[in-house]
């Protein structure tokens, strides 16, 4: 059984498919480094992540007609970007929002038992 606060501790199920995503396509990161040093190189301050994957996608399935196949799901874009500013101490290329402990869908939790006594019963 599940107890109320157990989903506390247990691993952010987003985070790990990004990091299985992230480990299985290294090329992925280097291309969202070499969009945004591009955009940056264009003069831009500020730009959005999902931009930045907006044209990876276009590369590699439109443009280049990626071999693999790989597709990036819309819910890795925000570790990307939260990477790429973990390695650019200072940096405010990418505005992030706060991030819920749990964006996508909370762990299924357990109601407490109900214990009756006596004749309740039933």
């Amino acid at each position: 059984m599940t107890g109320l606060f157990d989903y506390l501790d247990a691993p952010d199920p987003l985070e790990a498919a990004f990091r299985e995503f992230d480990a299985a396509n290294p090329r992925v990161w280097r291309l969202f480094c070499d969009v945004v040093r591009d955009v940056q190189g264009a003069g831009y301050t500020h730009y959005s992540a999902d931009a930045v994957v907006h044209i990876i996608r276009w590369e590699t399935t439109v443009k280049t007609k990626s071999a693999d196949g790989f597709k990036i799901n819309d819910h890795h874009v925000t570790f990307y970007a939260r990477r790429w500013l973990d390695e650019h101490p200072g940096s405010e290329f990418f505005r992030l929002r706060a991030r819920s402990r749990w964006a996508s869908t909370p762990p299924q939790i357990s109601p407490p038992r109900v214990v009756r006594s006596g004749s309740e019963q039933g």
